[in-house]
């Protein structure tokens, strides 16, 4: 996958260039209307940016790696690994299609169903950072609403969205983590009783949990109302619809993975070889904590967010407009 989406990038700069002279993004928005060796050039662009934001069909990747690495590695690639790809989405669609609005249409299609695959994906497995991978490109699907809707409302309530999501994923993976490293599996058929063992992670988990699925008063619910306030300004009650159905089915998930991992008794024995060995006991109630107390400090923050959003707002507002506007960043780079 990761070849892919170098080879479409190197096409798609190799078709920019050959079109324009440049790859300056600002040059290329000063340029005026964009010729179809541009567009098409912009087009690969755009997909290869689309694989490196787990966007849906190309999210293949993301679910099949995130559950493999490190909990630390895991962590730090959720909360910020595909958000660099949907930076680049945003910039180079503001910039080269200058937010053209015949893409409009395909952009919210791809974000509905990048919401529903990655839902339906999660609701389907059976351990932790499995079901949180999946997460992940279903909130994708948020991020890219925000820039469908390229208007000042919905451009902030996506790069809300996006900081809301750094800050909230990180958090549940470090609780994934702190679990895995105790207990040595992340099945949620072999876990249970956790909230007894690790309240820390468990009280982590639930407040981080509630704000992915966008219950008040969590950054979450904040980012989601922002957006269906500029769906709904613009008619597009479907996506709006599709949002909301999929963060039912957020929370539905998240309440699977309380009651199997910190509610309920394990309904399965662990296999020998998933029992960690450390020296004792202390140590493994230490890896745990090293976990969960900054995923707790980071849930800490996304509810201080969800109560006080104005700071972030304002942010992110400012951070839209330089995208309907794009004058400011052309200055400031080829100053003139």
């Amino acid at each position: 996958t990761n070849l892919f989406a170098s080879t479409i990038l190197l096409a798609g700069v190799g078709l920019v260039y050959a079109a324009t002279g440049t790859v300056n993004m600002a040059a290329l928005a000063e340029s005026g209307p964009a010729s179809p060796a541009l567009t098409v050039g912009g087009a690969f662009l755009l997909i290869a940016f689309a694989v490196k934001s787990s966007l849906a069909p190309l999210h293949g990747w993301l679910p099949r790696s995130y559950p493999w690495t490190s909990p630390a590695v895991a962590a730090l690639f959720s909360g910020l690994l595909t958000k660099v790809g949907i930076y680049a989405l945003f910039r180079v669609y503001s910039l080269v299609f200058a937010g053209d609005q015949q893409w409009r249409g395909l952009i919210l299609v791809l974000a509905g169903v990048t919401m529903v695959v990655g839902v339906l994906g999660a609701i389907g497995r059976d351990a932790m950072r499995d079901i949180l991978s999946f997460h992940i490109v279903s909130q994708v699907g948020y991020m890219i609403m925000g820039l469908g809707l390229f208007s000042l409302v919905g451009l902030a309530g996506g790069i809300f969205y996006v900081l809301h999501h750094i800050v909230v994923k990180t958090s549940l993976f470090l609780c994934a983590g702190a679990v895995e490293t105790t207990e040595g599996t992340g099945l949620l058929k072999r876990l249970g009783s956790m909230m007894s063992k690790q309240p820390l992670t468990g009280l982590a988990f639930v407040i981080a949990a509630f704000s992915l699925a966008g219950l008040p008063p969590s950054s979450g619910f904040f980012a989601k109302l922002v957006l269906l306030r500029g769906s709904a300004a613009q008619g597009h009650y479907v996506i709006a619809g599709v949002s909301l159905v999929v963060s039912f089915l957020t929370l539905a998930s998240m309440i699977k993975i309380y009651d199997g991992v910190f509610a309920q008794k394990p309904r399965a024995e662990r296999d020998a070889h998933l029992v960690p060995e450390f020296a004792g006991g202390s140590e493994l109630r230490w890896g745990g904590i090293r976990l969960a107390a900054p995923a707790l400090a980071l849930s800490l923050l996304s509810l201080a967010i969800g109560l006080y959003p104005a700071p972030v707002m304002e942010l992110s507002e400012e951070a839209a407009r330089q995208l309907l506007d794009v004058s400011a960043y052309v200055e400031g780079v080829l100053g003139s």
